[in-house]
This record gives structure tokens, C-alpha cells and sequence, in this order.
């Protein structure tokens, strides 16, 4: 992941992490693996940005419904990722029509300058191979414009389990 400064004081960076880099798919029905992924956008400098965070969920995994108290007058009590920030703000995402989470909002700069994105998905049923998972972020600051990405990777294997039997 390269850091660039550039002339506005404006230090980006994107992280992308997932819990676990390889996972086993069995043929039991209804056995889904569990995954999370979490995302972080930083702005190490002096400025404030507009940042535009897109995730698009790769084929073989489907998100995870999670529950939370209905703390927002907007009826619901369920959500498919969650955001927050260092300065206590925070709020729930839910993908679009096309399948992407996206977050648009401003990013204060420096210690108050990081934006946290975690959601759950499971591996579909039948899927083996590799699950490589991209963040996009476009940060827009004075009247620079700056995109960065990073990705997270798991792989998933057909596992067969063979009971051990010893005489």
C-alpha cells in the first residue's frame, strides 16, 4: 500500500484485513464459513477530506445480517456492515442494488482522521477457490483528488475429514 503526501498537507491511506486467510468447505449442507472483513481509511494530515469508500462483494460469499438496537429513527434493526470513527460517530450500511457497500462523508484530519468499516459474510455453499476482496477509496481534498485500494484474500479449499482409526 503506497502513502502519498501531497501538496495540501493530505496523508491517505487504506487498509483492508480479513480474519482469516484460508478457510475448509465441506459438503455438509447449510456448513457456511463465517468471515470479516473490516476496513480502515486514514487521513494523516492537516486537512479535511471527502472520502468515497466502495466495496464490491466478491462472487462466493453473501452477507451476513446483523442485529442491532434501533438507535436511529429510520425503522430498522438490522444491518449488513457498520461504520465508526475515532471522534465517536458511527452508523450502518446496507449494499446497494449492485452489490457494493458505499460510504460517502467527510474525514477530519490527523488523530480525529480515521473512518472504520467491519461487516460478516459467509461462503456460499459449494464454493472452493480463491476470494480476493478489494476496498476502493476516492479522497477528495482542496482540489486534489487522490483514489487508493487494498485488498484482503482468503482462500477456500474442498476439505474432506476421514475418521483416524487406530488398532
Amino acid at each position: 500500500m503506497p502513502v502519498t503526501i501531497n501538496a495540501s498537507g493530505v496523508v491517505p491511506s487504506v487498509t483492508k484485513t480479513v480474519d482469516r486467510e484460508s478457510v475448509c468447505q465441506t459438503t455438509t449442507a447449510g456448513a457456511h464459513e463465517i468471515l470479516t472483513y473490516n476496513i480502515t481509511v486514514s487521513n494523516g494530515g492537516n486537512e479535511n477530506a471527502w472520502i468515497k469508500v466502495a466495496d464490491l462483494l466478491p462472487a462466493g460469499l453473501s452477507y451476513v445480517r446483523s442485529s442491532r438496537e434501533p438507535t436511529v429513527n429510520d425503522g430498522t434493526t438490522s444491518y449488513y456492515a457498520r461504520w465508526w470513527n475515532d471522534v465517536g460517530e458511527f452508523g450502518y450500511i446496507l449494499p446497494d442494488g449492485n452489490g457494493y457497500l458505499r460510504l460517502n462523508r467527510s474525514m477530519g484530519p490527523s488523530t480525529s482522521g480515521k473512518l472504520y468499516i467491519e461487516y460478516r459474510v459467509k461462503v456460499d455453499a459449494g464454493f472452493v477457490g480463491p476470494i480476493t476482496n478489494k476496498a476502493d477509496v476516492t479522497m477528495d481534498f482542496g482540489g486534489f483528488h487522490q483514489f487508493l485500494s487494498d485488498t484482503a484474500l482468503t482462500d477456500v479449499n474442498y476439505c474432506v475429514y476421514a475418521p483416524l482409526i487406530v488398532k
